[in-house]
């Protein structure tokens, strides 16, 4: 059992070049990893889970900020190394567009946020970054880059939090 996720299907095969290589270290080359694939495959599975986790918990450790965004509301979250930042803004009803992308996010907020109530927050990184990262991401947070991060963190000024 995976300690994260599986990765998908498709995210499987646009990490393939990394995969092969993960395969390769383990001494699995294409002919025998057809042949444990086909001859054993939950011990197959077992080398996609351990794939799975060591991608996700990198994804996890460099993950610069979240947002999650709900009806009337986007939660933002700086990740630092020795505390998180957070900034809730809570939104009229109707204002926050229906489906908001997260290419949309800087633009809406950097428009929008003198609409909303402003909460800041902060508190001390948690012992395991993966793992409460992970949990984030399951309760529908998304990991933003690190590009987007550093603008939110310009535009509210998160240093001040």
């Amino acid at each position: 059992m995976p300690r994260f996720r599986l990765l998908t299907a498709a995210e499987l095969q646009e990490l393939e070049p990394e995969f092969k290589q993960f395969l390769i270290v383990h001494e699995l080359y294409d002919k025998e990893w057809r042949q444990l694939a086909a001859q054993d495959p939950q011990k197959a599975q077992s080398f996609i889970e351990l794939f799975s986790d060591i991608v996700l918990e990198k994804s996890y450790l460099k993950a610069k900020g979240l947002v999650q965004i709900g009806h009337d509301f986007v939660a933002l979250f700086l990740l630092e190394d020795e505390k998180w930042q957070l900034l809730h803004l809570k939104f009229e009803i109707g204002l926050l567009p229906k489906k908001l992308e997260l290419n949309q996010l800087f633009d809406f907020l950097k428009t929008n946020w003198h609409h909303s109530q402003l909460t800041r927050g902060s508190k001390l990184t948690p012992k395991n970054k993966p793992e409460s990262v992970h949990q984030m991401v399951r309760n529908g947070a998304q990991i933003l880059s690190a590009s987007l991060c550093q603008q939110l963190q310009e535009l509210f000024d998160f240093t001040n939090a």
